[in-house]
């Protein structure tokens, strides 16, 4: 049931790309972080049983707070917290750093995790552990939460939210290997950088585009050209052939997009966006409108 705040829609959801508030580091680290750390290094030598405690944390919970700790000092070019390697103080040694760093070296800290945990999955034994699987869908539940633009990926990197259906068709052709999936992945890195590479989204989008065309046009040897000889086919609506071609003209003209230019890029994230969903749109057309 939406609050009172929703329903009077009194409640800013604007969208938060770049940035990570610290009240947003507060609760990864208190709703989802603690719950895979350990305290490493105890000392095994000393007490059996000390050695054994640690195992079975490990196995509970893969991350080494004192490994992380060491991690997130190389990454942010700062030395470790004071005395971190006490288990008293080394939670929150962790959290300090966590709430102090830079903006984006936090997320870089949720991708570090994230391949920790892959890696972790890999080892186990018994080949039933999800622990990366279960940081992904809690980091996910989280960033949705909080109205963050990002999401974590299934290779445990964070990509830029795209509406779910757009999403759905991504899937679709990424998981196909062919040249077209080569593009579309390339073209959605452009789109995960920071700052966006709006230029190079666009000319792997519509080049995505130019593939499947070329597909239904042998001997074409533009996107251009590949149009006009499915246009002669009669197969598509002529109309909508158009808004391939003009897609096309768009790249071409825009400066330093598909061609070098002497001018400055104009091109934004938004437009980035915009001809990387209408680029997936055409290829499912194309693909599966007329077979």
């Amino acid at each position: 049931m939406a609050l009172f705040s929703e329903r009077q829609q009194l409640d800013s959801q604007t969208e938060i790309v770049d940035d990570a508030p610290e009240w947003l580091r507060g609760v990864f680290f208190n709703q989802i972080l603690v719950g895979f750390l350990h305290l490493d290094r105890k000392s095994s030598v000393d007490s059996f049983w000390d050695g054994a405690s640690e195992m079975m944390e490990r196995l509970q919970s893969p991350i080494g707070a004192k490994w992380l700790i060491e991690k997130v000092s190389v990454l942010t070019k700062t030395t470790p917290p004071l005395n971190y390697v006490i288990d008293a103080v080394c939670h929150d040694a962790l959290q300090r750093q966590l709430l102090t760093m830079k903006w984006f070296h936090f997320y870089d800290v949720i991708e570090i995790v994230g391949n920790a945990l892959r890696i972790s999955d890999g080892k186990a034994d018994d080949g039933f552990k999800r622990s990366f699987q279960r940081y992904k869908e809690k980091t996910n539940e989280w960033l949705i939460d909080g109205s963050i633009g990002w999401r974590l990926g299934g290779r445990g990197l964070l990509e830029r939210t795209m509406p779910a259906e757009v999403s759905e068709m991504e899937q679709a052709m990424v998981s196909n290997a062919d040249p077209v999936a080569a593009y579309i992945s390339k073209a959605r890195g452009f789109l995960n950088q920071h700052p966006c590479d709006s230029a190079n989204a666009i000319k792997d989008s519509v080049s995505a585009v130019e593939s499947v065309a070329k597909s239904l046009a042998p001997g074409a040897s533009t996107l251009g050209d590949a149009v006009n000889h499915i246009r002669k086919k009669n197969i598509y609506p002529p109309l909508l052939l158009t808004v391939i071609d003009k897609l096309y003209a768009f790249a071409n003209a825009e400066p330093a997009v598909r061609h070098g230019s002497p001018q400055e890029e104009r091109v934004i994230r938004a437009d980035a966006e915009f001809s990387y969903a209408t680029s997936l749109a055409i290829i499912r057309y194309l693909r599966d409108s007329r077979e």
